[in-house]
């Protein structure tokens, strides 16, 4: 009878369909940001906005290795397009 039982959760188990994605997709995403609202595989409603102002956190320089990589991004950047950096 154990065994019966044990065979019966592990079929049902491996049998069991696979649960929607918690998260979005990246096709998801770009329809998203193209139209500013998608419905989610998991019924959820995925809506983008756009700011009329810059956040406040973009202005603050990064600290650490990051500040470091995105000062020489900024000046590789500003370099490749012409602009002194």
């Amino acid at each position: 009878m154990l065994i019966l039982a044990l065979g019966i959760n592990t079929f049902l188990v491996i049998n069991a369909p696979d649960p929607p994605p918690s998260g979005y997709t990246l096709e998801e995403a770009a329809i998203a940001l193209k139209t500013g609202k998608v419905e989610l595989q998991n019924g959820r409603t995925l809506t983008t906005t756009t700011a009329t102002t810059t956040p406040s956190f973009v202005s603050q320089p990064a600290r650490g290795p990051f500040g470091m990589m995105s000062a020489a991004l900024e000046q590789k950047a500003g370099g490749a397009a012409g602009r002194p950096g």
